[in-house]
């Protein structure tokens, strides 16, 4: 799987939450939007993840806003 400038993408960074209790001072909260906003639950990421390792993808980035706040974070670890 390429970019649009040819590079080979070899990552997947997946937000599993807007979410976070820290405060920085820098953070832009990206994405956030609506607070009801229905998470994918970790059978849908591990989906997500299967398909994009087909591409070539072999590294996870798990990311978020903090994602230690979602309480099925090792149930989604374990999906990946």
């Amino acid at each position: 799987m390429k970019d649009p400038f040819n590079r080979e993408l070899r990552s997947l960074r997946i937000s599993v939450t807007p979410h976070c209790n820290l405060k920085c001072f820098y953070c832009h909260k990206e994405g956030y939007r609506n607070s009801n906003s229905r998470y994918m639950t970790p059978e849908e990421i591990g989906e997500i993840v299967r398909a994009f390792l087909e591409y070539g993808i072999r590294k996870i980035k798990i990311s978020g806003g903090e994602p230690l706040l979602r309480e099925d974070l090792v149930d989604i670890l374990e999906n990946i």
